[in-house]
Order: C-alpha cells, then sequence, then structure tokens
C-alpha cells in the first residue's frame, strides 16, 4: 500500500524512501532496508543525529516465536532468513552499536542492560521505622 501525493503530508508525516543497499543511508529522507525493520530504526537513529545506538531484544533467532508479541498476521508474512539479515547488520560501520540483548546472533559489542541503565548501583531503599 502506497501514500497518494499529498496524503501522508496533510496528516503531519514523512514519508521515507527504502532502498536495498549496504551500511547506512547518510542522506535525509533516504534510508536503507536490511530486509528487516529493526535494521530501518537503526538508520532512522543515525540520520536523527544518533552517534550511540543500544539494542533490546535483537536476537536474530527464533527460540519459538518470531517476536515477542507472537507471529504478524499472514498477510505481512513471518519470514525468518535470520542469516541474512544477521550479514545486513554486520555492514553497519556509521555509528556506534552496543547490544544490550540477553542472546543474540549479531556481532555487534555486547553490554548489560543493567549496568549500562545503573541499576545495578542503586541504593536499596530502607523500610521506615
Amino acid at each position: 500500500m502506497g501514500w497518494k501525493p499529498g496524503e501522508a503530508e496533510a496528516l503531519g508525516l514523512t514519508v521515507l524512501q527504502s532502498v536495498d543497499e549496504p551500511g547506512l543511508s547518510k542522506e535525509q529522507g533516504i534510508i536503507h532496508q536490511g530486509k528487516n525493520s529493526g535494521y530501518q530504526a537503526i538508520n532512522l537513529a543515525y540520520l536523527m543525529g544518533a552517534t550511540q545506538i543500544f539494542l533490546l531484544g535483537y536476537d536474530m533467532g527464533c527460540s519459538g516465536k518470531t517476536h515477542f508479541f507472537g507471529d504478524h498476521p499472514d498477510a505481512v508474512g513471518n519470514q525468518r532468513n535470520y542469516s541474512q539479515y544477521i550479514r545486513h547488520f554486520d555492514t553497519i560501520k556509521e555509528v556506534e552499536i552496543i547490544n544490550l540483548s540477553r542472546e543474540t546472533a549479531l556481532n555487534f559489542p555486547r553490554a548489560d542492560i543493567d549496568q549500562v541503565c545503573g541499576i545495578g548501583h542503586r541504593p536499596k531503599s530502607r523500610k521506615a521505622a
């Protein structure tokens, strides 16, 4: 389903062109596909000025359900070509990416979400006497 000229703008939306190219697009208004929405979200964050991106939930594998919410409706499809997705992610060199996912097949540097968010360093609350 595409937008007719002027429809998106009338709703205050910006339509981006999506192209199948390696790495991230550096051109405003164009994002590279990477064959999945997570890749496109990274490209959008990069175009919006992000210099460091933290990933959460990017496992790039299937241990049952394809998404935390279950499968997409049949019309959308539930492709599971994770090796192809990973190859696309491996082309990203333009921005620092830290993967906070507990389990992942991606090759970005890893970090623990509790440490990044400082959760392990919060003082424990005391009960009132």
